[in-house]
């Protein structure tokens, strides 16, 4: 248990020097020293205690297997600090594996870095901070020989030159490696000397055997004989100032602290330094630490002993912080109170400045209560118990706004209050089903301010707050409007324009126009429009925060070709309808309207002149090499992958300028499983990390265009579609740290602020019982990935093509071409090479060969000859008809083209599924969808594959 504290709080990034230092110390209007945060310029107490264990104690060499590589479980760990950082808990407590980290040559163990850089990194991700135990100094039996070997000379004299330039060294060579990890390395620095409470006599409430009684009387002895080193009088103030300068010397903005505990309460003071002493080194705060009391009344004993021994009167020129630990069957909230009550009133009597933190690990079959009360970690992990004033407030602190090169939107879908009253309409509709319901039947998402009533200021003020110090400088908010009638409004009226921060975070309107429950259908026609830009000028428009572009408020529209359609097309509705809409603006004092048109695939848009820019929404369907289908799953990583090339097609063929954007994951189960809804159109993209997340906002920042400044990040909350990137358990604020990292390399640390849990339990729009049922499900596992099962198995350029001819089109003439069915989307444009050239013009370019092929398709195959010149690899898509269903979207499978010069030959031989048996009657080839893509195709072939004898 020996150590040294780092709270580390800083960037992830690499330094090569270290930067300032957010914790410091100062005085208060009384005198009293207290630590604080400089940014922040709040106070900073250390709360929340976690030993994160991955094997049993063992007695000699192996002591808290931390972070070792055969048993450290990122995900694992995870979970654990998605626990703490739900119930409020700001700060980590790791105690270093003085055995794993430092090998038998004291040399550093790399593999150990990087787990405990990993481990730090998610902490931070979190939202908290990381006190980092270093082990130095006593060689107590739970070290054993290994510690004496790390850390003392060749006789076991632990405070000799040459054990003091051993532990000078390591510690050093530790934290540089830490930093060349990438791990934050400002930090907080401090020593413990600790020693555990041992006896020979089996301690209260806890059950010793035989052999356990034998063993701790061996260690009481090797204990004794280690307390005979511990240094006296100016050795130890020389070894604190000594190991201090060490500290600096590597991170020279770091504050020192340093203590040392007798072995058990009741230890005579012989052989250990007082407060005062140490008070007179160059230390910056004075540590306290014992760890196990074991039961309650020995806690209080302890703590009285260890003030009267220290001598803790009359020096008020440090803080102290005194940190005591349970372990066993003791009852830790009697504890607790006791322990806190000694506290207080000790620390009055003695005019005592610091704090106090409480710890104790998990017991197995007690304290079940004290487990359903939060005190506890999930079944199985260690224990968390702490009693330090929490730096969660009541309210949403003011957001602190940072610089940022690029003016970073995201999509906020609203609704989330939705079953809580539905007073605006006298019928059943969208508004009145609770989204969160469905959300509650899985594990996972949980957002931090729990199933959240959306309708709230203080929720929508959460989010500012969040969003504002992530470097997010505007919401895109999801509007649904028909014709006067609205859904989903509440939001935004009522929450996000009533919220105390709202002036601080710009909005526009993205103007959704489709589907829901509308009770006619979408009316798309110029009084409707003009009506409905009336609203929007005179609730939204004329607000300071409302976001504009070159004094033109914006308007994004997710179906641009709709509205033409309904207005006679383009030209018609930017010659009659658009001059209305703009005039209305030009009324209310405002430039004319920006509008922005949006897709799911902005490449349709590209032929589209009417409008300033164009962008997407989602990209969760962009596939390079997985055959999409639904349901399905394919990884994250395939995604970050592909955007780039997407985006530079967009904005190499689109006409007006395009904003880039990105997504951060998805996952529809919600949506798709719940109440038995549409299965069948499931699709999860897994392992969406923060990590990965942060690479798109990389690739996306180079392509933003000098003149339109702006990228946009699907979505805030997207719980149903698994994609958010508002603070979760899952992935804590690791999605905003990688936002202010990319936008804002150069704002100091956050320090990501969270509700109170009696807050977050005030904002919910589920019951109490429905909140409990959640909470048990948490425990359980999500339902699998979906795998999908190919109706097709593609094969690229396969050797043996041998099945029995059936039909052939050979393409090298235009009279070929006239034979087939090509639709308006493709244009063709002569023969080259011997191959018919079809070149996208439109949306949905495929061309149909149909004919009456008296056998199942589960016995045939399609081989295509082609040469394509895409732009970007985007999948092509196969439909077959059977008789009496022609081309349904259930018979259809996603495959890539694979873009050169070369000609390549694509085997699509089908499998035998219910989706195959029927006979074949038409198949059809649907060109990646990309404009302006040219391919090339020379031939077409039917193979049959069956035992008997084709017909025809």
């Amino acid at each position: 248990m020996n150590g040294i504290v780092l709270i580390i709080i800083t960037s992830c990034a690499a330094m090569s020097e270290p930067a300032g230092h957010r914790i410091a110390m100062r005085q208060d209007k009384d005198g009293a020293f207290e630590f604080y945060d400089r940014v922040a310029e709040q106070s900073f107490y250390p709360v929340g205690f976690c030993h994160v264990r991955f094997e049993e104690d063992a007695l000699e060499d192996t002591p808290h297997a931390l972070f070792r590589s055969e048993y450290f479980d990122l995900d694992h760990a995870n979970r654990i600090l998605a626990f703490m950082a739900a119930h409020g808990y700001n700060t980590v407590r790791i105690e270093v594996n003085v055995v794993e980290s430092v090998k038998a040559d004291r040399d550093l163990s790399l593999a150990y870095l990087d787990n405990l850089a990993a481990y730090i990194q998610r902490v931070r991700d979190h939202g908290m901070q990381t006190l980092l135990a270093l082990p130095v100094c006593i060689p107590t039996p739970c070290l054993g020989n290994a510690g004496r070997k790390h850390f003392g000379d060749s006789d076991g004299r632990l405070f000799s030159p040459e054990a003091i330039k051993t532990q000078d060294t390591l510690l050093q060579d530790f934290v540089r490696s830490l930093r060349q990890t990438g791990a934050p390395m400002n930090a907080l620095l401090g020593y413990e000397l600790c020693a555990r409470h041992c006896n020979g006599e089996a301690l209260p409430d806890v059950q010793t055997t035989p052999d356990e009684t034998e063993r701790r009387q061996g260690t009481r002895a090797i204990m004794d004989e280690a307390d005979s080193r511990v240094p006296m009088g100016e050795d130890l103030v020389a070894f604190y100032n000594r190991m201090a300068g060490a500290i600096k010397a590597v991170a020279p903005d770091a504050l020192v602290g340093g203590a040392l505990l007798p072995p058990e309460p009741a230890s005579s003071t012989a052989g250990f330094y007082n407060a005062a002493e140490l008070s007179q080194s160059n230390l910056d705060y004075i540590s306290l630490r014992l760890i196990p009391c074991v039961t309650p009344d020995m806690g209080v004993a302890g703590m009285e002993a260890l003030l009267d021994t220290f001598g803790l009167e009359g020096v008020p020129a440090k803080p102290l912080v005194m940190t005591f630990g349970f372990q066993g069957g003791s009852g830790p909230p009697d504890a607790t109170a006791a322990l806190l009550k000694t506290w207080q009133a000790s620390a009055e009597e003695r005019s005592i400045r610091g704090w106090l933190i409480l710890a104790c690990d998990r017991s197995e079959q007690e304290h079940a209560a004290d487990r359903e009360r939060r005190c506890f970690a999930p079944e199985g992990e260690a224990g968390i118990l702490s009693v330090l004033a929490p730096t969660m407030p009541e309210s949403p602190p003011p957001p602190r706004p940072i610089e940022t090169d690029a003016r970073v939107g995201v999509y906020i879908f609203p609704g989330w209050y939705r079953n809580t009253g539905t007073t605006d309409y006298d019928y059943s509709n969208h508004d009145e089903e609770s989204e969160w319901r469905l959300v509650a039947q899985f594990a996972h998402p949980r957002p931090v301010l729990g199933f959240y009533d959306d309708s709230l200021p203080e929720v929508n003020d959460w989010h500012i707050h969040w969003a504002v110090e992530a470097g997010i400088s505007w919401f895109a908010f999801d509007w649904y409007w028909n014709a006067g009638e609205t859904r989903l409004l509440w939001s935004l009226e009522k929450g996000f324009l009533e919220a105390k921060y709202n002036e601080q975070m710009d909005f526009c309107i993205h103007w959704c126009n489709h589907g829901l429950d509308w009770r006619e259908p979408l009316d798309f026609s110029a009084e409707a429009l003009v009506e409905m830009v009336a609203y929007m000028a005179e609730r939204y428009f004329t607000r300071p925060n409302y976001l504009t572009i070159g004094g033109r408020p914006v308007l994004m529209i997710w179906d641009i070709t709709s509205v033409f359609e309904a207005n006679g097309g383009e030209s018609a509705f930017a010659e009659r309808v658009l001059p209305q809409l703009n005039m209305i603006c030009r009324d209310h004092g405002l430039g004319d309207l920006y509008l922005i048109h949006v897709d799911n695939a902005p490449r349709r848009l590209a032929a589209v002149r009417t409008g300033d820019a164009i962008t997407g929404y989602s990209y969760a369907h962009l596939t390079t090499t997985t055959p999409f289908g639904l349901p399905g799953a394919a990884p994250y990583a395939e995604l970050v992958e592909a955007l780039p090339a997407h985006w530079d097609m967009i904005a190499e063929t689109a006409r007006l300028p395009f904003i880039v954007g990105t997504q951060s994951g998805w996952d529809s189960t919600p949506r798709t499983l719940a109440h038995d809804r549409q299965p069948e159109h499931r699709w999860v993209r897994t392992d969406n990390t923060a990590e990965l997340f942060k690479i798109t906002l990389e690739e996306g920042r180079k392509r933003i265009q000098e003149d339109l400044p702006f990228f946009l990040v699907e979505a805030w909350n997207e719980w149903g579609e698994g994609s958010f990137i508002e603070p979760s358990r899952s992935h804590g604020f690791g999605h905003l740290e990688a936002i202010r990292n990319v936008f804002a390399p150069d704002a100091p640390p956050a320090t990501w602020r969270r509700p109170c849990p009696d807050r977050v339990v005030a904002y919910s729009v589920l019951r109490d019982e429905e909140l409990a049922a959640a909470h048990r499900r948490e425990h359980k596992p999500d339902p699998p990935a979906p795998v999908w099962e190919p109706q097709v198995d593609v094969t690229v350029d396969p050797e043996d093509c041998a099945g029995h001819l059936i039909e052939e089109w050979v393409l090298d003439s235009e009279n070929a071409v006239a034979g087939l069915h090509v639709n308006a989307a493709m244009r063709f444009d002569g023969i080259h090479d011997n191959a018919a050239r079809f070149t996208v013009v439109g949306d949905d370019p495929h061309i149909v060969f149909e004919g009456a092929w008296d056998m199942p398709a589960a016995d045939c195959a399609i081989v295509l000859e082609l040469r394509y010149h895409g732009l970007s690899p985007l999948p092509a898509e196969f439909f077959w008809a059977l008789d009496g269903e022609g081309f349904v979207s259930s018979n259809a499978q996603r495959y890539t083209w694979q873009a050169g010069e070369t000609f390549r030959a694509y085997s699509l031989r089908f499998c035998s599924t219910e989706k195959t048996q029927g006979a074949l009657t038409g198949f059809r080839i649907d060109l990646p969808d990309e404009m302006g893509a040219e391919t090339d195709l020379r031939r077409a072939r039917i193979l049959y594959y069956g035992e008997s004898q084709p017909a025809g």
